[in-house]
């Protein structure tokens, strides 16, 4: 009777700690968009990365797709478009790649390096894959001069039937001319 008793005490003080454990690590999860060298300090599971070439790291989900960051963040798609031409790939870009970002109200919600922006706006020029087309995430400070935006041309180039070519008039031969 007092071993069975000492063994449900056990076991009920083990299943406490565990769960205190559990909720330790929970607390202590990285979020998307805080600093980071490595990528096992974003996620032990390897569902995260470490983008070391943003500025202090990165904790984000590389590859990601329409409603497919975890909350506080979403889906951004860099590099979307052809220099030059205009696109509209949302479902299924042609160029780029896509993270999650951490969505922020004002500069106060990111970090030091970084600002509270519409990653559609200059200079990032990229594009939203989830439904909140409006957020604002923390995307690191531009730097130098921001150039304008040439890319809403609509160059022939860019379009599905290409560009418009004049037909190729060749001369004809004086001997060719003369032949039966």
């Amino acid at each position: 009777m007092i071993g069975s008793l000492r063994s449900s005490r056990f076991g009920s003080l083990a299943r406490l700690a565990l769960a205190a454990a559990a909720a330790l690590l929970a607390g202590c999860t990285p979020s998307i968009g805080d600093a980071c060298s490595f990528a096992t300090e974003c996620s032990a599971r390897g569902d995260r990365i470490c983008d070391t070439t943003q500025p202090g790291g990165y904790c984000t989900v590389a590859n990601c797709g329409s409603s497919t960051c975890p909350e506080g963040s979403v889906c951004v798609l860099f590099g979307a478009r052809e220099p030059g031409c205009a696109t509209n790939d949302r479902a299924t870009p042609r160029f780029g790649q896509s993270f999650c970002m951490a969505t922020c109200g004002s500069d106060g919600d990111c970090r030091g390096e970084y600002t509270c922006a519409k990653p559609t706006a200059l200079p990032w020029s990229a594009r939203i894959l989830d439904d909140d087309f409006a957020a604002s995430v923390c995307l690191a400070r531009p730097t130098g001069n921001v150039a304008s935006d040439a890319g809403t041309s609509d160059a022939a180039v860019c379009s599905p039937a290409g560009p418009v070519v004049p037909a190729v008039d060749a001369p004809v031969r004086r001997e060719d001319a003369s032949a039966p």
